[in-house]
């Protein structure tokens, strides 16, 4: 008996003796952002535009005053007048030709750069090379030609 007194008295106190404070309430927690979803990428670069040069050429070439200057073409094997000439672009690749004024079928091989300039070379029989540069905008090729001593303009129009 004398211990369920001492347990009793025991128990007494305990509920009588100051109670710890209740423990602090802590603050609730701080919202952490979300992280943005990654930014979605650039898209590539548009490819520059794709300008075809392909297809048929039909023109004339004229002769012109030597060397550019003023002098007059008179015989030396020069073509005279306005002659007709073709040109053939497939694939990056040029093939122009004519017929001279004797009727030799003369043919012109090279390739175009992608800004529409062409330059391309004949060899002559006597070894010598003509010349021939063009620029191709907007469906129309010009230049020049100088063969020899001779020097022409040119125009040509896709077909």
């Amino acid at each position: 008996m004398k211990r369920f007194v001492v347990l009793g008295l025991l128990l007494a106190v305990a509920a009588c003796a100051p109670q710890p404070p209740p423990p602090a309430a802590t603050a609730p927690p701080v919202p952490v952002a979300a992280a943005p979803p990654p930014a979605v990428p650039a898209p590539p670069p548009a490819p520059p535009p794709h300008t075809s040069f392909d297809g048929l050429y039909k023109g004339s070439f004229v002769a012109q005053p030597y060397g550019g200057g003023t002098e007059t073409l008179v015989g030396g094997n020069c073509d005279p007048g306005e002659l007709p000439i073709n040109m053939r672009v497939k694939r990056g690749y040029v093939r122009i030709w004519y017929k001279n004024y004797v009727g030799h079928t003369l043919h012109y091989r090279g390739r175009i750069n992608s800004d529409g300039t062409v330059e391309t070379a004949h060899t002559n029989r006597g070894g010598s090379a003509s010349d021939f540069a063009l620029q191709i905008s907007d469906n129309q090729a010009t230049g020049n030609l100088q063969r020899g001593r001779c020097w022409y303009s040119v125009t040509m129009t896709r077909a």
